[in-house]
């Protein structure tokens, strides 16, 4: 028989999750790997991450801690244990050392790289080496969620991976005693960052613990009941969450069930950023990779982690689109569907010797121009937010502002996200100007907002409006006619030409980007 069809070794194929050394030369090239992952976050002047303006706007109202009075006035921060703090944690120790908008992007980078690491590291514990199907899945990173800037959510899918990697590596030999304790704190740590990354790692961690039971009991049910005690410790979180006698969160509303032709279209949509035909294409073979290597012979699974996979696709359907008063519930869901599917793949050892290889060049090749893609992306759209928020600097501090993200009417065929909805948290934080593009969700943020003279201008999503009257909504025009006397700034940020504004005077402008004042205001 010929190289080229020769077989990969049965020893290979025999190999199961054994101690692993994670400050070896093997992790040693999986942190410069993950490294590299993050590099496109450091180019833009902004990272045009859609929600980010509004989570730095938040953030400088938590920094600045009552001090000002005039933030006092219109905005409230009260600590309290919510199971969404993870990136609000950070900034609070982070902040005052670097400055803010520094330290979120420092955070920004860590939420991706832990990502990329834990997707490494999972699959080397669970195959010995990195397949060419994790690296399949490191695109996945820059996926909706992170260029919706859903920061906490990244931080807890950063943890979901790196936890992963160390459940199954302390799931044999002598760990496995410290496994409990060890996770105890580590699922206390995720629930804190964010709810939906506890559950994927209790989703993660139980598939695992549960075929690991199987193995050992054979039949279902005592399987199930083997697995209580080992993953009791996952509780730990809801258990200080009632001894600290605080509320339940999350009062938002839940609405969007089963919409199965917008789950479908939030399916294609996992790569969107701008160039349709790339991200689809991206989509693709991502799903001709995961379809081929789950039925091919040429692969095994790993049944925890297929499990796990087939578990969070079925989430996918069940959950709504807007869970506890925040959107995206399901599509959120999505990615680490599709990165569980992909990290379930080894090699079964029935394959040609140089099928592994092959694999590792054209996954290399698709993640290298996904990354590519990325970088220029990210760059060009950083680089308009700047431009945007140059008329920022004609805001006096402490204004009274409203901002309009004056869409098109009716709404282009455009695949680019929109990352300007949110901008105007910037003037929160560099201009301490209230601006309504805050959320106030009771039980889901701390920040509350508290601005009487804003009137229905008060908070998110009053900043989105269109260009003209358009589905049942009154244009820019007639609502700039409804913002209150109260308010003397007004900062629109046209998608067409500006336009004048009946009783404001444009005072600064860069491209699309207008800042008017009313007459005669200080």
């Amino acid at each position: 028989m010929s190289s080229s069809t020769a077989t990969i070794s049965a020893a290979d194929a025999a190999a199961r999750p054994a101690p692993v050394r994670f400050l070896s030369g093997h992790y040693a090239l999986i942190v410069g790997l993950a490294a590299l992952v993050t590099l496109p976050l450091l180019l833009p002047p902004v990272l045009p991450l859609a929600d980010l303006g509004g989570h730095i706007g938040r953030y400088a109202v938590q920094l600045d801690a009552g001090r000002d009075p005039q933030l006092v006035r219109w905005y409230s921060f009260s600590w309290q244990l919510l199971p969404n703090l993870g990136a609000d944690l950070l900034v609070e120790a982070l902040g005052p050392l670097i400055g803010l908008e520094p330290a979120v992007r420092a955070i920004v980078m860590l939420a991706v790289f832990l990502q990329a690491f834990g997707i490494l590291a999972t699959s080397r514990v669970l195959y010995g080496r990195v397949t060419p199907f994790a690296i399949f899945a490191l695109p996945l990173v820059y996926a909706h969620s992170t260029l919706y800037g859903f920061l906490n959510y990244m931080l807890a899918l950063g943890l979901l991976w790196c936890s992963l990697a160390l459940w199954i590596a302390m799931s044999a030999g002598a760990a496995i005693r410290h496994r409990w304790a060890a996770f105890a704190v580590i699922a206390t740590i995720t629930w804190v960052c964010h709810l939906v990354g506890w559950s994927l790692l209790c989703i993660a961690a139980g598939s695992q613990e549960l075929t690991r039971q199987r193995e050992r009991k054979g039949a279902l049910m005592p399987a199930a009941v083997a697995s209580i005690g080992p993953l009791s410790c996952l509780l730990l979180p809801w258990v200080i969450k009632l001894l600290a006698f605080e509320p339940a969160g999350g009062s938002g509303k839940n609405s969007g069930f089963f919409l199965m032709a917008d789950k479908f279209d939030e399916l294609l949509q996992v790569f969107r950023d701008q160039w349709h035909h790339f991200d689809i294409v991206s989509l693709s073979i991502v799903a001709v990779v995961i379809v081929w290597s789950w039925i091919s012979g040429r692969t095994r699974l790993n049944r925890g982690l297929a499990l796990a996979a087939l578990i969070t696709a079925v989430c996918v359907i069940v959950v709504p689109h807007r869970l506890l008063g925040s959107f995206f519930a399901d599509q959120r869901l999505i990615e680490p569907a599709l990165v569980f599917a992909l990290l379930a793949v080894g090699f079964s050892g029935r394959g040609p010797v140089r099928l592994p290889q092959a694999l590792f060049a054209m996954a290399a090749l698709f993640a290298g121009a996904r990354l590519i893609g990325n970088t220029i992306s990210l760059w060009q759209l950083g680089n308009r937010s700047a431009n945007e928020l140059k008329v920022l600097e004609a805001l006096p501090r402490h204004a009274q502002m409203v901002t309009f993200r004056a869409l098109r009417c009716p709404p282009p065929m455009q695949w680019t996200i929109d990352r300007w909805t949110h901008l105007s948290g910037y003037a929160v934080a560099r201009r301490h100007a209230f601006s309504n593009d805050q959320w106030d969700i009771p039980g889901a943020q701390l920040l509350k907002v508290h601005n009487p003279s804003a009137g229905r201008f008060r908070a998110d999503d009053s900043q989105i409006v269109y260009e003209r009257a358009c589905r049942g909504r009154s244009g820019v025009v007639d609502q700039v006619q409804q913002v209150p006397a109260a308010i003397s700034y007004l900062w629109v940020l046209w998608s067409g030409t500006p336009r004048p504004l009946a009783g404001w005077e444009a005072i600064a402008r860069n491209g699309g980007s207008v800042l008017y004042r009313r007459p005669g205001a200080g």
